[in-house]
């Protein structure tokens, strides 16, 4: 074999005089004369015996890592620079459904739909770029049972002994329920603002013309009204800015119901910040409808600066004007020059 390849590299294990054993890397090659005829051989042996060391040392560290790795819930992965999967826990595996003899080599592309393998792939070609640890709330697709969940996932660059990024370590665990909890909060709270200014608008208009037909009557603080109608009343002002502009009534079936100072100051407090929450929706109205105008006022300068001649500028600032305030047309008139002597 050695005549054939001309060397020949081994580990070998050698005796020492004593009888006992220790690895060596060998190395033989064939000896040439000067015409290139084979005339022997050359064999060196190197001591390997702290190199062997430290690989099973290793191997054993990597063995115990592996171990605890396997015993936690979460699911952890490791690639290379090619985002080959190189090691994945049990929790991974099994979310998977494959060993990891049938993960290692494969990719995301491998492992999961398209769009979400594109994301995947960006996240963590930045982290291996930029050496930054990347945390975030995904959407992840279950290859085991096809389902959809939410996880979080932490992603951060795995180093060698020299400090060179070598390729990524994953972890990431089932946060669905409290994410779907979140969304739910977020959207019940989105329907009941949303209900809630839609009835102040609509009902404000009709609120204050019935205190201007004298329907409602409004003093400075919460009393009790005289027993009428259909029951004893309780009211209490609606003022902003020191103007009252309504009140906030309440009425209870029984005739001769006494409303105690506690219920008295109660419903002064809710008025007070019934009063509050419009004005504040009256704010946030004008805020909108000024961010607005500012918008539609730098668009118009913008196309009227980037145009090339006076006709021009006039031209694209009345263009865009008539646009924003949806008229057919609109049009510049220029007065005469006025002399000082006429």
């Amino acid at each position: 074999q050695v005549m054939q390849k001309g060397a020949y590299q081994s580990e070998i294990g050698h005796k020492r005089k004593d009888g006992t054993t220790f690895p060596t890397w060998m190395t033989v090659s064939v000896l040439m004369d000067i015409e290139g005829n084979p005339i022997g051989l050359a064999a060196a042996a190197q001591d390997i015996t702290e190199r062997k060391k430290l690989e099973e040392s290793l191997k054993e560290n990597e063995t115990l890592y592996e171990s605890l790795l396997d015993a936690i819930p979460q699911r952890l992965y490791r690639t290379d620079l090619q985002g080959r999967v190189v090691f994945g826990n049990k929790a991974y595996q099994e979310l998977m459904g494959m060993s990891l003899e049938e993960l290692r080599g494969k990719t995301v592309y491998d492992l999961a739909p398209k769009e979400l393998a594109d994301k995947y792939t960006a996240d963590e070609e930045h982290v291996i770029q930029t050496g930054e640890i990347f945390e975030d709330v995904e959407i992840h697709h279950e290859r085991s049972t096809g389902k959809v969940t939410y996880v979080q996932v932490v992603k951060s660059p795995v180093r060698d002994w020299s400090g060179e990024i070598i390729g990524l370590q994953g972890i990431f665990w089932d946060v669905t329920e409290q994410k779907e909890a979140e969304l739910e909060r977020e959207r019940l709270l989105s329907e009941v603002e949303g209900a809630y200014r839609q009835y102040v608008r609509q009902e404000w208009k009709q609120f204050l013309g019935e205190q201007q037909q004298g329907e409602l009557r409004v003093e400075h603080q919460a009393r009790a009204l005289t027993a009428g109608g259909n029951g004893a009343a309780i009211e209490a002002p609606l003022a902003l800015r020191g103007q009252t502009i309504g009140s906030l009534k309440l009425e209870d079936a029984t005739p001769k119901r006494k409303w105690s100072e506690d219920e008295s100051a109660l419903v002064r407090a809710v008025s007070e910040q019934l009063a509050l929450t419009v004005e504040n929706l009256r704010l946030f109205d004008d805020t909108r409808q000024r961010a607005t105008r500012e918008q539609l006022t730098r668009q118009i300068t913008e196309k009227m600066r980037a145009a090339p001649s006076v006709d021009s500028i006039i031209e694209s600032g009345l263009s865009a004007l008539a646009e924003a305030l949806k008229v057919p047309r609109a049009y510049v008139k220029l007065t005469p020059e006025i002399k000082e002597d006429e």
